[in-house]
């Protein structure tokens, strides 16, 4: 299974693009958070930029695997946290219901061979973030 996704995030033209991240995520404090440790990589994203703006680029992520909040954990690693992210790299409250600024992370594609067909399968969603 392959899958895609955009997301905004602060612009980081220190860096040279396409780039594969890779590092070791465990499970943090509290429970829910995950954190980037000392040691052998468990996980690994490929990012691209697709657009640059002044201060939020649009990039393409790509999971080679699939850590729980590899992502986020990932992007907030480079110093670009995905935008409105109440997670990474810190812990923000919101209150109850507040859907206002909306965490700017899409699944855009998923691909996969069917297993019982052999055929390739493919799918795009058709959403746009907002910024």
């Amino acid at each position: 299974i392959e899958k895609g996704y955009e997301a905004i995030a602060p612009a980081l033209p220190h860096l040279s693009f396409p780039r594969i991240h890779a590092s070791r995520i465990v499970a943090g404090v509290p429970f829910f958070r995950m954190q980037d440790i000392e040691g052998d990589a468990n996980s690994e994203t490929r990012i691209d930029v697709i657009a640059r703006g002044d201060r939020h680029w649009r990039y393409a992520l790509t999971p080679v695997t699939g850590r729980k909040h590899q992502l986020r954990v990932h992007m907030a690693a480079l110093g670009a946290p995905i935008a409105h992210d109440p997670l990474y790299p810190a812990l923000r409250h919101r209150a109850a219901g507040d859907y206002s600024a909306p965490l700017q992370l899409l699944a855009k594609r998923l691909a996969f061979i069917d297993p019982l067909s052999g055929a390739e399968r493919g799918f795009t969603s058709g959403f746009e973030l907002d910024a």
